[in-house]
């Protein structure tokens, strides 16, 4: 069940062959959602989990569709996969780096104020899995910082990750790109801004996203992917 999903009719067929959820003793399971027309309009159809969000919460809600499914041990396994290819992966950028990993940063350009990604994200939870410190502007239990083009200093670290969510002449991409303060960053002087899948580091928020997201950082710390 993709972690992507915010509700999912799901179960074995229940009377007269309705989808019912598995244990489920009323018909709604889930966390308490902004969405309540939305769940009882698919209540009436059937049975309906209902995240309550995506993004930083994105290991809680498959755990939450499982238990929905009575499927609690087979949604174990891809998590535990995750969490030990980014311990591996951490450990062989702590090696490489003499035993201290570099910080890493997440900037989102998008058709408005650019986006810094805090530690209450999908992109902030992966990056702590990894064991990457962030810098002072993202190192707060929030999900995102609006900068301006004059603020892009905060994004400074030594890997910067940069998505674009929207067309690129509809954010400040290019503004940010000119300014005499992003050519100052120690990121930019060492080549070490990277740009990256916007698709994966923001709207993915699941297993499969993360994963690539792993590939993506072994890729800019210069090491092998973990396997």
């Amino acid at each position: 069940m993709s972690p992507r999903a915010d509700n999912r009719s799901a179960g074995r067929p229940g009377p007269g062959g309705a989808p019912a959820l598995r244990g489920a003793a009323a018909p709604t399971a889930g966390r308490r959602s902004r969405r309540a027309p939305a769940l009882r309009r698919t209540n009436a159809i059937a049975p309906t989990v209902l995240a309550e969000t995506t993004g930083f919460p994105w290991k809680e809600n498959p755990a939450l569709y499982a238990q929905a499914l009575g499927k609690e041990a087979e949604a174990k396994k891809a998590p535990a996969d995750h969490a030990a290819h980014a311990a591996k992966l951490g450990e062989a950028i702590r090696a490489k780096s003499g035993g201290t990993a570099p910080t890493a940063s997440v900037v989102r350009f998008v058709a408005g104020p650019t986006r810094l990604y805090q530690k209450q994200s999908f992109s902030g939870v992966v990056l702590k899995d990894v064991g990457l410190g962030r810098p002072a502007s993202q190192d707060v239990d929030k999900s995102m910082l609006e900068v301006s083009a004059e603020q892009i200093d905060q994004a400074d670290a030594g890997l910067v990750f940069v998505t674009v969510a929207d067309d690129p002449t509809r954010t400040k991409r290019s503004e940010v790109q000119g300014t005499p303060v992003r050519q100052g960053l120690n990121a930019v002087r060492n080549s070490k801004v990277f740009n990256v899948p916007d698709e994966t580091w923001m709207s993915g928020t699941g297993v499969q996203a993360a994963d690539a997201m792993l590939g993506d950082i072994a890729k800019a710390a210069g090491v092998d992917a973990p396997k």
